[in-house]
C-alpha cells in the first residue's frame, strides 16, 4: 500500500506545479492579449484564473489528506513490527519453559520481518 500513496502523493505535486505552470501562463497570456483584444478576453482569463485557484486548493486538502495516510501508515507498520517482535520474544519464552522447540515459528518469524521490510521499501 505504501508505494501506491508515494505514487498518489508525487502525481498530485506534479499536477500542483503543472497548475503553477498553468496559472503563470494564464496571466502572461491575460497581459498579451489585454493590450491586443480589450476586456473580453481579460474576464474570459480571469474566469480561468479564478477555477484555476479553486482547483488548487482542492489538491492542497488532497496533499494533506495523502501526507496523514502516509503518516498513518508508517505508524501502523511500527505499530506491526513491535506487536510481531514481542510475539516472538514471548514465543520463545514459552519454548524455553516448555524445553519443546518449534523451529518453524522462527522461520515463519522471519519470514514475516523480511516481508515487513519488503513492503516499506517498495
Amino acid at each position: 500500500m505504501e508505494p501506491t500513496v508515494e505514487r498518489l502523493e508525487t502525481m498530485v505535486l506534479k499536477s500542483e506545479a503543472d497548475l503553477d505552470y498553468i496559472a503563470k501562463r494564464l496571466k502572461l497570456d491575460l497581459i498579451n492579449h489585454a493590450a491586443k483584444e480589450g476586456c473580453s478576453s481579460e474576464n474570459n482569463v480571469m474566469g480561468m484564473l479564478e477555477n484555476l485557484r479553486y482547483i488548487k486548493e482542492k489538491h492542497s486538502l488532497l496533499r494533506d489528506q495523502i501526507s496523514k495516510i502516509t503518516d498513518a501508515q508508517k505508524e501502523s507498520m511500527e505499530t506491526i513490527r513491535k506487536r510481531q517482535s514481542r510475539a516472538m520474544e514471548l514465543l520463545k519464552e514459552c519454548q524455553e519453559a516448555s524445553d519443546l522447540k518449534a523451529e518453524s515459528f522462527e522461520g515463519l518469524g522471519q519470514e514475516s520481518s523480511m516481508f515487513l521490510d519488503w513492503s516499506e521499501h517498495s
